[in-house]
Formats: structure tokens, sequence, C-alpha cells
């Protein structure tokens, strides 16, 4: 079973017989009649993957700026080695940042992975944008 109370959505656990309602300061509990159901960031990770085959958050990274920036070079290295994590590192190089502020550059990464930002990326750790004469190619 599931209830709404507020914006919170709360599911009932089985064989609880307590009752009244009962607030604390990180869940908000009817008894023990009800827990908290999982976050919409954390629903987020796997409900907002692509394609058929489920493609991790950094395969729908690399895709988005590949189309966004035509890179040279890209690497989206995830935290703690989890291909689905919530934070990234970007590393890329590419013609688009030639004469551009490094404000600008940025901007232009944040654009192509807004709505991973949204979802299921929590942060973007760092990010090295450079242009091919930068990076020495």
């Amino acid at each position: 079973m599931i209830a709404f109370v507020g914006s919170t959505i709360l599911r009932a656990v089985r064989g609880s017989t307590t009752s009244g309602p009962v607030a604390s300061s990180s869940r908000m509990w009817y008894g023990s009649l009800f827990q908290r159901a999982p976050s919409s960031r954390s629903l987020a990770r796997v409900f907002m993957t692509t394609g058929p085959e489920r493609d991790t958050v950094v395969d729908t990274c690399r895709m988005k700026l590949t189309e966004a920036l035509k890179p040279l070079q890209l690497n989206i290295i995830p935290a703690y080695g989890d291909p689905n994590g919530s934070h990234i590192t970007i590393e890329v190089v590419s013609d688009l940042f030639e004469g551009e502020s490094v404000v600008a550059r940025h901007r232009m990464i944040y654009k192509a992975i807004w709505d991973e930002l949204q979802g299921p990326i929590h942060a973007v750790d760092s990010i090295e944008a450079k242009s091919p004469s930068e990076a020495g190619l």
C-alpha cells in the first residue's frame, strides 16, 4: 500500500498494528505502519537510463557531450568507480573551446548534461576543458 502525505510518499509495512501519527526530524511516520519510500534521486538512478540495454549515466553523459561538443578527447570518470554514481569528473578537449573563457566552457558542458544533473548526477566534481592548442594536440 502507498500513501501520500504532502509531497512525501509513504509505504506500508506489513504486519504492523501500531496506529497514531508520530513525526521525527527525518521521517514522517503513522505509528510504525509507514516508512519512507526511496527518494526521488535514488529512483531517478533506476529509471533515468537510456536505451533498451540500460546505458549507464556515464554512457549517457558521454553521448550527450559528444553530440554537443564534438570532442577530440573525452574522459568521464565516475567517483568510486560506479558508472551510475552521483559524482563524475569530466576531462574534454574540443575545438569549440578555442577562444572561450573557462566559465563559457563549463556552461557548454553543463548545458549538454543538464537533464542528468536534475536526476541521477548530484555533482560534477571537476571539469578540465581545454582547446586542442592548450592540450598540445
